[in-house]
């Protein structure tokens, strides 16, 4: 594995050698714990170019690529800059907070995310920024206001698209580049289904319509908090982070909803001395699932991908 992330860094090196940024983050920083990337700040994320700072780091007296396969960006963040992961080949999952409103161009090209639930409130997804290649399902919000040029192009296992716009926006073929649409699976709001079989670009997708509408359905909540989850996707199994508002709570309680807002499993959660728990669904039909953590007075939600 390290022999191809050295082969990989080689077509990196230029980039590698030439980072600079433009942004206006406060109080940006990051730091890798064990494989997982924590970025945090307010504001607009930093463009990068080429590359991002975290694409190589020294382990052990030697110097690796981008090896850790999960990324986390704090609630905060208005963007994610230009190029933020690209070349990050390792990365798997990614938590993406609902306060982003943009995803800048070719923020994670050649990564190998497969499923990708954007948030609530994002509002425009740059060129070329999900041309991962791995990608095999997607989760648009409601929000979405712009998609530009290759926004998920050379995607060619992508099969399924969940868009819960209820209006199609206006794009140009070149949004799905190299994506075999015929064999692609489009999921929108039940209402909208004859609007989407009219649309240009999105009527050559095998269009199926589903309930949505209410914030059970789509993971919102009214304040906007979002629960950490990763791995995401995953097996069934997954990691969450407690709340910091929440670490004081002795008993929270979790329910776990499928997409049509059905509640199908509800635990308890004893929160002594725990930064974080573990999630088994007991559910075990692939799907995308809404996760609520709350204490009777406020709640965290977030979204889980189980493949």
């Amino acid at each position: 594995m390290k022999k191809k992330f050295l082969v990989l860094g080689t077509i990196c090196l230029f980039g590698i050698m030439s980072i600079y940024a433009q942004g206006g983050a406060k109080n940006f920083s990051w730091k890798i714990i064990n494989d997982t990337l924590i970025i945090s700040g307010t504001g607009n994320m930093p463009n990068w170019f080429p590359f991002p700072p975290w694409l190589v780091q020294e382990h052990h007296g030697e110097h690796y690529y981008c090896y850790f396969s999960h990324a986390i960006i704090e609630h905060g963040f208005t963007s994610i800059g230009n190029h933020a992961f690209t070349c990050c080949y390792c990365l798997k999952s990614i938590n993406i907070p609902n306060t982003v409103t943009k995803i800048g161009n070719w923020t994670f090209d050649g990564t190998s995310l497969q499923s990708v639930i954007l948030p609530n409130g994002l509002e425009s997804i740059s060129e070329g920024a999900l041309t991962t290649r791995e990608l095999t399902s997607i989760t648009l919000p409601r929000s979405i206001k712009i998609i530009e040029n290759l926004a998920f192009g050379g995607n060619k296992n992508l099969v399924s698209i969940t868009n819960l716009n209820p209006v199609p926006l206006v794009i140009n073929a070149d949004v799905f580049y190299e994506v075999n649409i015929s064999a692609c699976t489009l999921k929108v709001p039940v209402q909208s289904v004859s609007a989407y079989q009219r649309a240009d670009v999105w009527k050559e997708f095998n269009i199926e319509g589903i309930e949505v509408g209410n914030n059970e359905r789509s993971g919102e909540t009214d304040n906007n908090e979002k629960l950490l989850v990763y791995p995401n996707p995953n097996n069934g199994s997954c990691s969450i982070t407690i709340p910091e508002e929440f670490m004081n709570e002795r008993f929270l309680t979790l329910s776990v909803y499928d997409f049509t807002g059905k509640l199908i499993q509800q635990m308890q959660i004893d929160n002594e001395n725990s930064k974080k728990f573990q999630l088994t669904l007991d559910h075990k039909i692939q799907g995308e699932y809404v996760i609520r953590l709350g204490n009777g007075k406020k709640e965290y939600s977030g979204m889980v991908v189980f493949n």
